[in-house]
């Protein structure tokens, strides 16, 4: 599996197809952090206030305080592709090189 263009390479290095791939726990741990930043500066960007969650024994993710309580949008690797995900369901998440994530997860902590 290729790496979209899109993606920053970590710590300025290539990864091969190979070890892509393979999807290494730090290798994909790093993708997802890069992610779930890129995300918190777009919601920074439409007024959002977000926050980067990195607990040692919590599954990395962006925090949104609202009034009703938080939502965590986290960031997987399903089925080949990256995804945003506040939710069990599929109406729940969005691919993380969607251009529409961001204002999508705005308008959920606006709910």
């Amino acid at each position: 599996m290729e790496l979209p263009a899109a993606v920053p390479r970590i710590l300025g290095t290539q990864m091969s197809s190979a070890a892509t791939e393979q999807g290494s726990t730090l290798e994909m741990a790093q993708q997802q952090y890069v992610h779930l930043v890129r995300l918190a500066w777009d919601l920074h960007t439409l007024g959002v206030s977000p926050a980067v969650e990195l607990g040692p024994e919590r599954v990395p993710a962006v925090r949104i305080s609202r009034a009703r309580g938080p939502i965590r949008v986290m960031a997987w690797l399903t089925d080949g592709a990256w995804v945003f995900t506040w939710g069990r369901s599929r109406d729940q998440r969005i691919e993380v090189f969607d251009t529409r994530a961001a204002a999508r997860i705005a308008r959920v902590a606006e709910e």
